[in-house]
């Protein structure tokens, strides 16, 4: 198949391509380069990942589980309506209508609250029913934002500092609520509003950044560049057709089998560190434990992120790269499970913290891989692809853990064989998937078409 068959031509990005293409040719200029705008589009992304992540976690304050399940919910049905988005209104109007969501998300988090409806749980309801859309519209257009800004020697980092940033949202939330000033001598009932003050102060003032950024976005930042950063994003002659495009993944056996290993990965990550291993320790050595999963964890599992996205912009050896990420992965998953079982925290939180590294490392190629071995199908499509299969099956676990948590709450929790069945579960996972990445063909498709056409 042409590659040029599969590349998707929206309608804001076909206006331009008419005149960007007529005013090279009166200028004799048909080539492709960087914009020097770029990284300010890169900072304004950034931002928009930080903020829906800060948007989450306030909403997940105190309320009942269910919002947990909105956000990886949305994925499954909104999947066409952000693939639409993305690929045939553009980035442009994309972000802005994300943007616009996400300020509304903020604001009725805050206002919606007992003042207005007797009771808290109206805000934070109808704030992640919007933001996770949002969080749709704008994560599954990951790469492809990078790819249309950046050129093959910067779009993997790029990638990289929005997960970061998307990730550091958390650690923000976490940090301003940690510094809350109060006065334990004070009544309970006193404290209670004394935190609502400041966190419906937080609340404001995110929605005010976010509007600002949105106004920012429309008025600065308008479609594409003006070239294209790279060969492999200026052939594109046709209108996005999705039907040829998901037939060109489904064809592909070897892109299908990629898939499926990049879905257990990111069911992996979400929940092997995370679901089941925290109440014990939590409860066995507290702030100890805080401490190693707020301020040690988080970082190692950032770093993870940017040194793999530079080490791949520099050595792009995807095979060598996903093989080492197992295996660490793999050998503190188990160190980590050796600590929880013996009950020395030693050993634990070493697992833990440095399963974080690895952690950062594989969802960052799973990403940028996804986008790779797809091309040339549009990266918007690829990434959705990917989180149309794995956020339902995230869904699916995170019910498991809090059906399980609810079982055995109260009871001798460190008996619970089923935390440990579930590591044990993903180590299989994992080898299995390193056997298939020996087995596979993991084509660098879209890098070369770049390399061979590099100025």
């Amino acid at each position: 198949m042409d590659s040029t068959q599969a590349f998707s031509l929206n309608q804001e990005d076909n206006e331009q391509f008419i005149h960007r293409n007529s005013d090279q040719q009166k200028r004799g200029d048909q080539g492709y380069g960087k914009s020097p705008i770029r990284f300010a589009m890169l900072i304004m992304v950034m931002l928009a990942f930080l903020i829906n992540q800060n948007c989450y976690d306030l909403n997940n304050i105190g309320t009942p589980d269910y919002l947990y399940y909105v956000e990886p919910f949305y994925y499954l049905i909104f999947f066409l309506m952000s693939v639409k988005w993305i690929e045939e209104w553009g980035l442009y109007r994309t972000f802005c209508f994300a943007l616009i969501i996400q300020t509304f998300a903020l604001w009725f988090g805050r206002s919606l609250n007992e003042k207005v409806f007797q009771t808290d749980l109206v805000g934070p309801t109808v704030g992640e029913l919007l933001n996770s859309l949002a969080q749709v519209l704008i994560f599954n257009s990951i790469t492809k934002v990078t790819s249309s800004w950046f050129d093959h020697r910067e779009r993997i980092i790029a990638t990289g500092l929005i997960l970061i940033a998307f990730h550091f949202g958390n650690l923000t939330t976490q940090y301003y609520l940690n510094h809350v000033p109060t006065d334990e001598s004070k009544p309970i009932d006193w404290q209670y509003e004394n935190f609502r003050y400041y966190l419906e102060a937080y609340w404001l003032g995110l929605a005010i950044v976010n509007f600002g950024l949105f106004l920012l976005f429309a008025f600065f930042f308008r479609h594409q560049p003006d070239k294209m950063p790279s060969k492999s994003q200026t052939d594109r002659h046709k209108p996005f057709n999705f039907h040829l495009q998901i037939g060109t993944l489904l064809q592909d056996k070897n892109v299908k089998i990629i898939y499926e290993m990049c879905t257990f990965f990111l069911i992996y990550i979400f929940s092997s560190p995370y679901n089941f291993r925290w109440y014990i320790f939590e409860e066995a050595v507290g702030n100890e434990f805080n401490v190693v999963r707020e301020e040690i964890q988080p970082y190692l599992y950032m770093a993870g992120i940017l040194i793999t996205s530079i080490l791949i912009t520099y050595k792009p050896n995807y095979k060598m790269a996903l093989a080492i990420t197992i295996i660490g992965n793999m050998l503190f998953t188990f160190i980590g499970e050796l600590g929880y079982l013996i009950t020395n925290k030693t050993v634990f939180f070493i697992g833990y913290c440095a399963q974080g590294f690895f952690n950062g490392a594989l969802k960052l190629i799973v990403y940028e891989l996804i986008t790779e071995i797809s091309f040339p199908v549009s990266a918007g499509l690829s990434i959705a692809c990917l989180h149309v299969i794995a956020k339902p099956c995230i869904l699916a676990v995170t019910l498991v853990s809090d059906q399980s948590d609810d079982a055995y709450q109260g009871t001798d929790a460190i008996n619970h064989i089923f935390n440990d069945i579930i590591q044990f579960v993903y180590l299989v996972g994992l080898a299995i998937c390193l056997v298939l990445v020996a087995k596979v063909d993991l084509k660098t498709k879209r890098l070369d078409v770049d390399l061979l056409h590099q100025h």
